[in-house]
């Protein structure tokens, strides 16, 4: 059947619904005349009803027909934000990332079921677009806006289409594309599964609805793709920017260290394996001062960097201190302390000999201790190099403060 469409009450020649599982909805609406539509738009397809707003810039006047661009809720996930920083030592919450985000930005939140629900005592949110600290701080999870304009963010619920209420009119099974019609429009929704007319039972993940004049009511319909994935365009585009990194490894990973070779160079094997990052072996350890030999203790935790980006060029750059994640110091490890020629150092005073008379002729001889007692001086000649033993536990009786 065709389908009546409307824009705040002014009617659409044309309309075409763009839904991705991921992400907002976007309209593109052909308007007989050139009236202005407001901040807010909602959008009537039959039964359906959707609530945006004008996308920025998108929209113009020709003839005295209007054409426009909307997006689901506030349009306002592509706006840019500023930075921000989060500490929390129980965890920062992805809850609060994502209120701060949408609130900024106008945008309203719904049910809310991101990978974890804490993402750490720190979080680092840059200048960009709002979707980005969304995207970042629920992790894995698919967020989308609805048709009532409200960010959702979790799975899509389930639902399996009725055979009756829809007919599929194409099929391709190689692009897993296919045109349905239907009476109702709110019936064939993203997320629901087709089993009639098609191959196999598939999940819909990206649909188009097209409404125009007296053509009937029609779905084009993605169905391939993961609950991850934004759509084909959008899966697309991060493909083309994959390609352009390929090769290439900014910023540090996390290593646990499996052994240290003879040469100070490290064996070490990746803690987030989700990541896909090798083992590494014999990797150069570059602690950063001049003179200084490092001894990472087996099963603590290093940083790895690759120079330039460069898969070929590993190295350490940081290692953990005591107590420090992962850290497995060796039993009975007590670190050690350093100082260079002319530095001021503090001393026990040692054990000595003693002997002499007790009154006016009894002898005696013994050994003198001086518990607690230090003295002040400077190294007035020592080595020219630096060996200490890293992330080893300091022993309070040897080292008092």
């Amino acid at each position: 059947m065709t389908a009546y469409v409307t824009a705040n009450g002014h009617t659409c020649v044309r309309a075409k619904v763009t839904v991705g599982y991921v992400g907002p909805w976007t309209a593109e609406l052909h308007l007989p005349d050139a009236a202005e539509l407001g901040e807010r738009v909602t959008l009537r397809i039959g039964p359906l009803t959707l609530v945006g707003a004008p996308i920025p810039d998108m929209q113009g006047v020709y003839g005295d027909q209007r054409w426009i661009r909307i997006a689901g809720g506030a349009a306002g996930w592509s706006r840019p934000i500023g930075r921000l920083g989060y500490h929390n030592d129980a965890g920062v919450k992805a809850l609060l990332v994502a209120q701060d985000a949408a609130r900024e930005v106008g945008e309203t939140l719904g049910a809310f079921v991101p990978a974890r629900e804490r993402i750490g005592s720190d979080f680092a949110r840059e200048a960009g677009p709002a979707s980005r600290a969304l995207s970042r701080a629920i992790g894995s999870a698919a967020w989308w806006v609805d048709y009532a304009g409200v960010t959702q963010v979790g799975p899509r619920p389930e639902r399996a289409l009725q055979a009756a209420s829809y007919t599929v009119i194409s099929f391709d099974p190689a692009e897993r594309t296919a045109k349905l019609i239907a009476d109702d429009p709110t019936t064939i929704q993203v997320g629901a599964t087709l089993t009639d007319g098609i191959d196999r039972t598939s999940t819909i993940r990206e649909m188009e609805i097209t409404a125009s004049g007296d053509e009937p009511l029609s779905f084009h319909v993605w169905l391939g793709g993961t609950e991850q994935q934004p759509g084909r365009l959008a899966t697309l585009l991060e493909g083309i920017v994959q390609r352009a990194m390929d090769g290439q490894l900014f910023g540090v990973y996390r290593y646990r260290v499996v052994q240290r070779g003879g040469d100070d160079r490290l064996d070490l094997q990746a803690v987030d394996t989700t990541l896909g990052l090798p083992d590494l072996r014999a990797i150069t350890v570059l602690p950063g001062a001049t003179a200084v030999r490092s001894q990472v203790t087996t099963g603590g935790i290093v940083l790895v960097a690759f120079a330039e980006g460069a898969r070929s060029r590993p190295f350490v750059v940081s290692y953990a201190a005591y107590g420090a994640e992962g850290f497995a110091p060796p039993a009975g490890a007590t670190a050690k302390r350093a100082a260079r020629e002319g530095d001021i150092v503090r001393v026990t005073l040692p054990t000595g000999a003693i002997s002499g008379t007790i009154g006016a002729s009894t002898p005696f001889t013994g050994t003198i201790t001086w518990p607690g007692v230090y003295a002040s001086g400077f190294v007035m000649q020592g080595s020219d190099s630096l060996s200490i033993a890293g992330a080893a536990k300091p022993d309070p009786t040897e080292f008092p403060p």
